[in-house]
C-alpha cells in the first residue's frame, strides 16, 4: 500500500526495485503499446493511462517483473478526470513466485521545485535527471508548473517513476515527451504527473482492499 512520505521511509524499497515494464496488445494483435510502471505494493502497478488504453475493451496487460512476464488487469483509469494515470492489478497467484513481498511505495507529500535532482526509473533503466531551472507559466491559466524534467525521455518511458533521491518517495509518473524549438533553440523536456495529483488519484481509485489500515 502507498504511504505518506514521512511514514517509515527507510522501509521503502529503493526505486530500482519498484520499476516494471508493461505491454498491452490491441484486440487484433497488430499493435502493441509498451511502457513502464511503478510497483505500489499489494500487487498494484501505477502507470500512465495512455500506456494501457490501446484496447479499452480488454483490460489484460502483461507486466514484466525482473524478466518474468506475468498477467495483470487494468482496474482503474483516471482519464475520465483528465488524469493520465492508471492502476494495474497483478494476478496474486503469480506474485509470490515472481517478486518477493515488499513494503509499499511512499508518495511524496508535495511536488518538486525547480532545479531539483531526481532519480528516474523507466524502460528498465535507472537514471539521474533534474526538474527545469525555472517554472513555466501557461498563458490563460493560473499557476506555475515545475512538473517538467530538463531531460528528454522518449517512447517506452511513459509510466516510469520520478523519485526524490533523498527520501526515495515518488514525485511523479512520466506521461509526456515535449520537444521542439523555442526562440530558435531546440529543447527536449519530459512532463510527469506530480505527486499531489497521484495522491488524489489513489485516494479516489485505489481498490478498498489496498487502502491503508
Amino acid at each position: 500500500m502507498a504511504k505518506a512520505a514521512d511514514e517509515r521511509p527507510s522501509l521503502m524499497p529503493p526505486p530500482p526495485d519498484v520499476g516494471v515494464l508493461l505491454e498491452k496488445s490491441s484486440n487484433d494483435g497488430r499493435q502493441l503499446s509498451s511502457g513502464s510502471g511503478v510497483m505500489l505494493g499489494d500487487g498494484l502497478v501505477l502507470t500512465a493511462a495512455h500506456v494501457v488504453r490501446i484496447d479499452s475493451q480488454n483490460p489484460r496487460v502483461t507486466v514484466i517483473l525482473n524478466g518474468w512476464r506475468v498477467r495483470g488487469t487494468v482496474v482503474q483509469n483516471g482519464q475520465r478526470d483528465n488524469l493520465d494515470l492508471a492502476l494495474v492489478k497483478i494476478d496474486p497467484k503469480e506474485m509470490y513466485i515472481k517478486r518477493p513481498s515488499q513494503d509499499g511505495v511512499s508518495i511524496c507529500g508535495g511536488n518538486p521545485g525547480t532545479d531539483q535532482p531526481v532519480v528516474v526509473v523507466s524502460n528498465g533503466v535507472t537514471t539521474r535527471a533534474a526538474t527545469i531551472s525555472s517554472p513555466i507559466t501557461s498563458d490563460g491559466q493560473s499557476g506555475n508548473w515545475t512538473n517538467l524534467l530538463s531531460t528528454g525521455y522518449h517512447p517506452g518511458n511513459s509510466g516510469g517513476g520520478v523519485f526524490d533521491p533523498r527520501k526515495n518517495c515518488l514525485w511523479g509518473v512520466i506521461n509526456l515527451e515535449l520537444s521542439g524549438t523555442v526562440d530558435g533553440r531546440f529543447v527536449d523536456l519530459t512532463a510527469f504527473v506530480p505527486a499531489t495529483a497521484i495522491s488524489s488519484f489513489l485516494a479516489k481509485y485505489r481498490p478498498q482492499s489496498s487502502q491503508p489500515h
